[in-house]
């Protein structure tokens, strides 16, 4: 009876290291992820900062052509859109013209805004007989 309360207690104390080995593990791992992360973090504000400096050099190519073309493109003006839409209800597309007048909150060609014209002609070009 003895030697079972002996070698219970002595299982308990080597069950009490091993818990207290584990969490001295756990406490180091722990510390080791916080400075990993604190490393990855200066890592990237550093690559944030970098790739912040080359915007501002060269705008990418794409960018500069649309600006470009952009810039030398004419405003569409009412009478641009007009023919077009004429063209499709020639056509025989009245009804997707309607629907299309009515997409930009129009009844008709004279109500839709100006800002709204290269949308509209970009959408009526496309306008197939379904």
């Amino acid at each position: 009876m003895q030697k079972n309360k002996v070698d219970n207690v002595t299982a308990l104390l080597q069950m009490r290291d091993d818990m207290k080995s584990y969490a001295d593990a756990a406490e180091k791992l722990a510390e080791s992820i916080a400075v990993m992360a604190d490393v990855l973090i200066s890592i990237g504000q550093k690559h944030k900062a970098e790739l912040d400096a080359l915007e501002h050099i060269d705008p990418p190519a794409d960018e500069t052509k649309s600006a470009e073309s952009k810039a030398n493109e004419k405003p569409v003006t009412l009478e641009d859109v007009r023919a077009v839409l004429a063209k499709r209800s020639a056509e025989g597309l009245k009804e997707k013209v309607k629907s299309l007048l009515q997409s930009h909150g129009a009844k008709r060609l004279s109500d839709v805004k100006p800002e709204e014209y290269s949308t509209l002609l970009a959408e009526a070009e496309v306008l197939k007989d379904a």
